[in-house]
């Protein structure tokens, strides 16, 4: 049995009950003599599930809108935030965990940040995350220090022996650690979890103890910002006032604004309104009780996921909870169902990335990594490094495992590079291409062009009103009878255009996918000059829009 457990790992013991008595004083140590020790992580991290409850986790997890269904789960009781909530679910769900040959160890746990305004619900997110979670810790900036943390040396009292006392990180380990008003903390213990973070093991050399622990756990802190709210006026490194030591060991970093939009704040207060009117079914009926009524029994209903049917743990949805995003409605599963379904994939073979996905995750790193390069830096969160890219992949192996696959896909990585694009830039790449196609569809009448020749379209429409400027710049218009002066599009239209102008725009009609794989090509690098990049044409167009947006800076 010796060093075969370490601090933080839960066990069953089997021993004998001793009580010892110590000197010729009245007191007696009680102790416990071991005989045989397990771990319980392996039975606590299996899922124990019935077969209709793996019926209802296959038949979602085959949804094409399980993302964003499992997501509004996280905390329905918050409006909003969509893109904190998906993330803090590719955070429980959790990465691929890799010990390779020679003794690397590459951490598959995802560490979360949120800076924001007062009164956004960092703090309710964090409650939120303890209450899914199998295994979560909670502590504060203020209230901690760092060998409160990772691990501390204590002397006993009655032996006067010098021992370990694990601190908050190795206790949750394969947990998660929720740290409140993390910008509260002192520098030096700020310090003392970079170990923790990245290499996920805490060493100690104190008092002639050298020992190394495990906190394989993952990180969530909320922070406001240094001027207690977000200065819009200021850059983004400035106002979270972190070094970017840290700020690199965290996977993503979420700025949350209170922004004033009217129709957010009603959203808002119909949320927070419903909450108060919410009654628990489990109250106590005896203060509403009406003693002058013999007829009336109370029998409360003790179990809250009971169902129509009269079986326990059947229920998948809430009943009154829908969430709106935009014009998409989705429902709410309920939180027992959600512990089950992140169990169960959990519990799953690692997904595994594939060739195709190796060359695609290294062209979207080295993209956002030129982008980064030629953006202004007081709009970068934290620089892009090689960590950046052990991101992606964690994040994608994660959304992996949501759908219950046996690999990792390209729309996996676009949903992970969507999400670090948002963290990096503040930018959220589908908002960016819905306002545009709204544009476009409010001015364009209808009939015109197709969806997916709306590029060479728009570039035909220039090069017209172009021949329209070059012949009103050679001709005079003359004025007509009536002292008037025609348009100039009436009378350039009246003339007959020339035919090598007429050439040129037909041979601009190019296919709109055999133009983007042209220029996919042409942008990007490729390792192997004689083997091209065989992506799909939707990974080709995901990867050059952040390309274009290079070029255009």
């Amino acid at each position: 049995m010796v060093d075969s457990l370490k601090p933080g790992d839960r066990v069953q013991v089997a021993g004998v009950f001793r009580v010892n008595h110590i000197g010729q004083t009245g007191d007696y140590k009680s102790v416990l003599v071991a005989t045989g020790v397990k771990s319980l992580l392996a039975e606590k991290e299996k899922p124990q599930l019935s077969e209709s409850d793996l019926k209802n986790i296959r038949k979602l997890s085959k949804d094409k809108d399980v993302f964003g269904i499992l997501g509004e789960s996280i905390a329905p009781s918050i409006e909003g935030a969509l893109n904190v909530k998906i993330a803090i679910l590719l955070q429980l769900l959790g990465g691929a965990e890799k010990n390779l040959a020679n003794g690397t160890h590459l951490r598959g746990d995802i560490n979360l940040m949120m800076v924001g305004d007062p009164s956004t619900a960092k703090s309710q997110l964090l409650r939120h995350i303890m209450d899914i979670a199998p295994l979560a810790l909670n502590t504060t900036g203020r209230g901690s220090s760092g060998v409160g943390l990772t691990a501390a040396v204590a002397i006993d009292k009655d032996t006067g022996e010098r021992h370990l006392e694990a601190g908050a990180m190795v206790l949750a380990d394969r947990g998660v650690v929720c740290i409140d008003e993390f910008d509260k903390m002192n520098d030096g213990d700020r310090v003392a979890i970079h170990e923790v973070m990245e290499q996920q093991t805490v060493t100690i050399a104190k008092a002639g103890i050298h020992t190394t622990l495990n906190a394989r756990c993952s990180v969530v802190a909320a922070a406001n910002p240094i001027y207690s709210e977000y200065a819009r006026d200021q850059s983004v490194g400035r106002n979270i006032g972190l070094p970017d030591s840290l700020l690199s060991r965290f996977d993503l970093i979420f700025i949350m604004l209170d922004e004033k939009d009217p129709e957010n704040d009603r959203k808002i207060a119909e949320r927070v309104i419903t909450n108060h009117r919410y009654h628990n079914p489990n109250h106590d009926a005896m203060a509403h009780f009406n003693y002058s009524n013999d007829d009336y029994v109370i029998e409360p209903d003790t179990k809250a996921n009971k169902t129509d049917g009269g079986a326990a743990g059947q229920t998948i949805y809430e009943k009154h909870i829908q969430k709106v995003s935009g014009d998409v409605t989705r429902s709410v599963v309920t939180r027992d169902f959600l512990k089950r379904y992140i169990s169960f994939v959990k519990g799953q073979k690692d997904p595994e990335l594939t060739a195709e996905c190796t060359e695609y995750a290294a062209a979207l790193y080295s993209a956002i990594r030129q982008k980064a390069a030629y953006s202004n830096q007081n709009d970068v969160a934290c620089p892009v490094t090689v960590r950046t890219l052990e991101t992606m992949i964690r994040l994608a192996t994660a959304h992996a495992k949501l759908r219950v696959a046996k690999t990792v896909a390209t729309t996996d990585l676009d949903i992970a590079c969507k999400l670090i694009y948002l963290s990096l830039f503040q930018q959220d790449m589908d908002a960016e291409e819905e306002e545009p196609a709204k544009k476009t569809a409010a001015a364009q009448p209808a009939g015109k062009a197709s969806a997916g020749r709306k590029r060479g379209m728009q570039q035909i429409e220039d090069d017209q009103v172009d021949l329209e400027d070059n012949a009103y710049m050679a001709e005079e218009i003359p004025s007509n009878k009536t002292g008037g002066v025609q348009t100039r599009r009436s009378q350039v239209a009246e003339q007959p255009e020339p035919k090598s102008n007429m050439k040129d725009l037909k041979r601009m009609k190019l296919d709109d996918e055999e133009e983007v794989a042209d220029l996919f090509q042409k942008s990007v690098q490729v390792s192997k000059p004689d083997a091209p990049v065989q992506f799909d044409m939707t990974a080709k167009r995901f990867l050059f829009k952040i390309m274009s947006e290079i070029t255009t800076q």
